[in-house]
C-alpha cells in the first residue's frame, strides 16, 4: 500500500487533480451487462470538490428486478432520463479529461464496465493511474468493509448508497479521511498466517488467507491473481501460505483448499 499510496501523491502533484467515479450496472459481467449510471466527482489536489457529472444511460431493455430492488432506478426513469452510449462516452470524456487519475471503491469493477462502455463505441478507456480505495480500507479497518459500512465506521454520513453520485461522493470522504491517517513510514507487523478457506459465491470463487493480523488477503480464482490488503508483499504471502499448506504453488493450493 506505502507504493500506491506515494505513487498516487506523486501523480496528483503533477496533475493537480483526480476523478472519484461509480458505476451502477445490469449485472456483474462487463461482457454481457451495461452501465446505467455513471457518476464522477473531480477533486483538486488537496481533496475539495470541484466538479461534478452524473448520467443515466438506457441499454434499451427492461432493467432486471433485482437490480431496480437494488439501485431504486427504474426503466421509466432511464426512458426519460437516460442517454445514449454514444453521448455518454463523449460526456466522460469531455469531463474526465486526457488521461485522468482516477479513484474507485473496488475501482476495478468500474473500470472493466466503463472499458467495456467505450469499446461498445468504439472508444478506448485510458487513464494514468487508478487507486483503490477498497484496499486503503481493507490495510487500515476492521472488517466488514462495504462502502456502507466504512462509513458507518468513519462517521460520515449523508448518503443514498447505490446511487452512484452518493456512492461517488461517498468515496471521496472515505478517500480523503483515510489518506489523511495514513503513516507512511509507520512499521508493520510480520503476517501470521493460520490458514486458508475458500469461499463460493454467485460468480465468486475466492481463497482466503485467514492470518492474525487482521488483514484482507485472498486469491481470487477467477481472475487469477491475489489481492492483498495492509503493505505485505505477494512474495512474502505466497511463501508463507505455500509452506503452511504444504504446497509449491497456486495451482497446487486450488487442489488442496
Amino acid at each position: 500500500m506505502r507504493k500506491e499510496v506515494k505513487d498516487f501523491r506523486a501523480h496528483v502533484e503533477s496533475v493537480g487533480s483526480y476523478v472519484v467515479f461509480d458505476t451502477e450496472t445490469t449485472g456483474l459481467k462487463p461482457s454481457e451487462c451495461d452501465v446505467i449510471e455513471f457518476s464522477a466527482v473531480k477533486a483538486d489536489k488537496d481533496g475539495n470538490m470541484i466538479d461534478e457529472i452524473d448520467i443515466y444511460i438506457n441499454p434499451g431493455y427492461p432493467l432486471p428486478e433485482k437490480i431496480v430492488e437494488i439501485t431504486g432506478i427504474t426503466d421509466k426513469e432511464l426512458e426519460e432520463k437516460g442517454i445514449s452510449r454514444e453521448e455518454a462516452v463523449m460526456k466522460i470524456k469531455s469531463f474526465m479529461g486526457d488521461l485522468p487519475v482516477i479513484v474507485g471503491y473496488n475501482v476495478g469493477f468500474d473500470i472493466s464496465f466503463v472499458s467495456a462502455l467505450y469499446d461498445k463505441v468504439g472508444e478506448s478507456f485510458s487513464y494514468t493511474t487508478a487507486f483503490d480505495v477498497l484496499k486503503l480500507a481493507r490495510c487500515m479497518l476492521p472488517k466488514p468493509h462495504k462502502l456502507i459500512n466504512v462509513c458507518e465506521t468513519l462517521s460520515l454520513s449523508g448518503f443514498q448508497f447505490h446511487r452512484s453520485i452518493d456512492d461517488a461522493k461517498a468515496t471521496l470522504e472515505v478517500f480523503k479521511k483515510l489518506l489523511s491517517d495514513y503513516q507512511i513510514d509507520a512499521p508493520q507487523d510480520a503476517l501470521e498466517v493460520t490458514g486458508c478457506t475458500r469461499w463460493k459465491k454467485y460468480s465468486f470463487d475466492r481463497i482466503y488467507v485467514n492470518n492474525k493480523n487482521n488483514a484482507s488477503i485472498y486469491f481470487d480464482v477467477n481472475e487469477e491473481k491475489w489481492v492483498i490488503g495492509g503493505d505485505y508483499e505477494e512474495e512474502d504471502v505466497t511463501s508463507k501460505v505455500y509452506s503452511l499448506m504444504g504446497v509449491s504453488d497456486t495451482a497446487e493450493l486450488l487442489r488442496v483448499v
